[in-house]
């Protein structure tokens, strides 16, 4: 089922997507076969028409010094979208600027 989402992410289908995710929550959380999750998927497809902002807020400011399946860390992912506030946040939640990606393309959030 997984395969379906990406592939509806994919198409840029909405409804498909939505309908997908309402029938099986579980779906929200899924990964795909590197391990990016299907928002950080859906987001380097630049298909953010297809997702729902649920504005949950980050509460666990240890999540600063985490990385996603593909290697980038949140302040990395920030930079790279272009988000400033989410950058300022995660700066003053503690995130290190140094940090270097864990992937074959070693980047610094000044990369992006």
């Amino acid at each position: 089922m997984p395969e379906a989402l990406f592939s509806a992410i994919d198409a840029g289908q909405v409804e498909d997507v939505r309908d997908l995710v309402l029938n099986d929550p579980a779906l929200a959380s899924a990964r795909d076969t590197t391990g990016v999750s299907a928002l950080l998927y859906t987001r380097y497809r630049n298909r953010l028409d297809v997702v729902e902002d649920h504005g949950q807020p980050v509460d666990q400011p240890e999540l600063a010094h985490a990385s996603a399946a593909d290697g980038f860390t949140p302040l990395q992912l920030a930079s790279f979208f272009g988000h400033p506030a989410a950058v300022r946040v995660l700066l003053d939640r503690g995130a290190d600027v140094g940090a270097v990606s864990a992937n074959p393309m070693h980047l610094q959030a000044l990369h992006s």
